[in-house]
């Protein structure tokens, strides 16, 4: 499919040109004696067949274009389509002047204002496409609000109609006009959607090519839409998702790295520990050092004073070794007990 992706434009127009044969043939042999068309004719069914699978080729199609949605690489400099662009801001144009002198309705004066008004925004966009720029978001803007309306009123005017075959793909072209001026409308803010783009222009291109069998008078404006869908498409190549230099960087941390980095913790937490430890045997060899440096100058003061405390030291000895002679009270006080024993039986012999 992304290399039939190039071929996209043709394949409407072979499809259309086959609709196209179906509904000449409808035409001249699908009318009964009343005058009313037999929707069971062949040429119906398959020109039905053919819109539905033409639609859905046209999907598989968008959905093999990437998603690389920068203007400048989805829009380049293109002079058919600026080309196209002008062509249709003419005749819409003149069918916005001529629709304001036909109108009796406000509502057919606001239409006609719309399209007088896309008419100018539609040919700045196309001095825009000639050079490559970017339209500014009001040139895409003006047109998809004025499609919005002309569905309104194309459906209000076949409500009257008594079959569907003379309006269903008129009434399908203008729905699908609506979103694909809104795709291009999304390029000029930023926010454009290619695989979107694509699908609603090549539909509305391929319903608008068989419309021209729908509206008579405006056949013209109808194939002047598709030729602008088509001239102004987004680029016909596969184009994928540009990825940015450091995207696999920003990306492989997710599984990757959290896996390498529990891995290297414990390799780090020595290095860690050690520094720490390193750390805290500085700050006590820090908090040490001013004990260190207390001790010397105590001893410059017992070397001061030997003379002087010498002697006290000497005498002292004495009292202390006095100090033993306190547990040797107990057995002091065993002896007065015995003595007074003693006493107490002489006391009593002598009685």
């Amino acid at each position: 499919m992304k290399n039939l992706l190039k071929f996209a434009d043709s394949f409407v127009l072979f499809a259309a040109i086959a609709g196209c044969a179906l509904r000449m043939w409808f035409d001249n042999t699908a009318m009964d004696g009343k005058g009313l068309y037999n929707m069971l004719h062949p040429a119906w069914i398959l020109l039905c067949l053919l819109s539905v699978g033409a639609v859905v080729f046209f999907w598989l199609l968008a959905r093999q274009a990437g998603d690389d949605n920068r203007y400048k690489v989805n829009f380049p400099r293109s002079i058919v389509g600026a080309v196209t662009y002008i062509l249709l801001a003419v005749v819409l144009g003149y069918t916005g002047v001529m629709e304001l002198l036909a109108a009796t309705q406000w509502w057919d004066k606001i239409a006609a204002f719309g399209a007088m008004l896309s008419a100018v925004m539609l040919a700045v966009a196309g001095i825009e496409r000639s050079g490559g720029r970017r339209p500014a978001p009001i040139l895409p803007m003006v047109p998809t609000l004025y499609f919005g309306v002309r569905m309104f009123l194309l459906s209000r005017g076949f409500g009257a109609e008594p079959q569907i075959y003379t309006f269903l793909f008129s009434f399908l072209a203008a729905v699908a006009l609506i979103p694909a001026f809104c795709g291009l409308w999304g390029f000029a803010v930023r926010m454009g959607n290619r695989q979107r783009s694509i699908f609603w222009s090549l539909t509305a291109a391929y319903f608008c090519l068989l419309a021209t069998f729908d509206t008579g008078v405006s056949w013209v404006l109808h194939l002047l839409f598709a030729l602008c869908l088509l001239g102004n498409t987004c680029s016909l190549l596969y184009l994928p998702k540009p990825v940015p230099a450091e995207a696999p960087a920003v990306k492989e941390p997710t599984i990757m790295d959290e896996i390498t980095a529990m891995a290297e913790c414990p390799e780090e937490t020595p290095a860690e520990d050690a520094t720490t430890e390193e750390v805290v045997a500085e700050e006590v060899v820090a908090e040490e050092l001013p004990v260190e440096e207390e001790i010397p100058q105590e001893a410059p003061v017992e070397e001061e004073v030997p003379a002087e405390e010498e002697a006290p030291v000497e005498e002292a000895a004495p009292a202390v070794e006095e100090a033993p002679v306190q547990p040797a009270a107990e057995p002091v006080q065993e002896f007065d007990l015995d003595s007074f024993l003693e006493d107490l039986k002489r006391y009593l012999d002598n009685e």
